[in-house]
């Protein structure tokens, strides 16, 4: 006694292959970007970074200079170094 093949089971079982074959393509460039997109993440948080310290260096200079300018940075003077000395 031979069954004949169900056509729905057959169509469900070439529907189900022709799926999975998909989702593996859906999956491989899911891959492909998400590599592609922490590599940019990385990269524009190393940028990020720079420009944030740059702006430091600059307003850590800025605030130097504006303290010997109001000679709480002053070099030292005879008077400073004899009372040293003292």
């Amino acid at each position: 006694m031979s069954r004949r093949p169900d056509p729905f089971r057959l169509l469900l079982i070439s529907f189900a292959g022709w799926l999975n074959h998909r989702q593996q393509d859906v999956t491989e460039y899911l891959r492909g970007v998400g590599n592609t997109s922490r590599g940019v993440v990385i990269r524009g948080f190393i940028e990020v970074a720079r420009r944030i310290r740059a702006v430091a260096v600059d307003r850590l200079r800025a605030m130097i200079d504006e303290a010997q300018q109001q000679s709480f940075l002053k070099p030292d003077t005879e008077e400073d170094q004899m009372i040293d000395e003292a």
